[in-house]
């Protein structure tokens, strides 16, 4: 039965058809077509109706670009404005860390004078609280540099 098919498809395949040749009508399509060259006065003719149309645009562009430069300097004033509430916002938290931090320590420091914590426990207190610090700094510190 292979054999049969071998045979259908090499009659129906003459050695004149090409299976990837290109009719006629593709042939025509895919051509550049050109177009006969034009006199200088022509093409004059035809570039000032593209000038003569800026020159009547020309309050329009010009608007446009005023626009667009007007939309650049108030996106900038907002994004300066956003930029320094975070600032503001970043050192309120610094000032609000460092409070905490000398409140532990002066409150560890009197309830050692009092007896009341042991001098092994407060150095344990401010190495905590020196490392947390530092810890606290590297993030803030940190976090300025990847938002340039």
């Amino acid at each position: 039965m292979s054999g049969e098919e071998n045979g259908e498809s090499s009659e129906n395949l003459s050695s004149d058809d090409d299976p990837f040749e290109i009719g006629d009508d593709l042939k025509e399509q895919l051509e550049p077509q050109t177009e006969p060259p034009q006199s200088s006065d022509h093409r004059q003719a035809n570039q000032r109706p593209d000038l003569e149309s800026v020159l009547n645009n020309l309050e329009g562009i010009t608007a446009l670009v005023r626009e667009w430069f007007e939309q650049s300097r108030e996106n900038k004033r907002v994004a300066n404005e956003g930029r320094q509430l975070f600032l503001k916002h970043r050192e309120r938290i610094v000032y609000t860390a460092a409070v905490a931090f000398l409140g532990v320590v002066i409150v560890s420091a009197f309830m050692t004078w009092q007896n009341a914590l042991s001098g092994d426990a407060f150095t344990f207190v401010l190495g905590t609280l020196f490392g947390s610090i530092l810890t606290f700094l590297q993030t803030m510190l940190g976090g300025s540099q990847s938002d340039e």
